[in-house]
């Protein structure tokens, strides 16, 4: 988990505490992942805009993979990477379905 976060340049490491009390930091590694099973932080994208993702760990037909994840739209911010099915050249005419997602 620390190599994806540190080649993706995610910063922070945060938990939705057990208390229902919000976002709680902790240290990030193997033994966060497996106590919450799900962890959140922030990163920059190539544009310069800060977006929320998180990474989390599944197991499918006996192999191990790590997952990050980015909010839907935020790669379709910035012209160089396109954002294909997501953005506006890519045939979809009505975006409003995504905004509940984006938020």
């Amino acid at each position: 988990m620390r190599s994806l976060w540190c080649a993706a340049g995610v910063q922070e490491c945060r938990v939705y505490g057990s208390d229902e009390s919000g976002f709680i930091d902790v240290e990030l590694g193997g033994a966060a992942l497996h106590e919450h099973g799900h962890l959140r932080g922030t990163l920059t994208l190539p544009s310069g805009d800060r977006v929320v993702c998180g990474g989390f760990s599944s197991r499918y037909e006996g192999i191990d993979r790590l997952e990050l994840y980015l909010p839907l739209d935020a790669l379709a911010r910035d012209r160089r990477i396109n954002g294909y099915p997501f953005d506006e050249y890519s045939g979809v005419q009505s975006l409003t379905w995504r905004a509940p997602l984006d938020r």
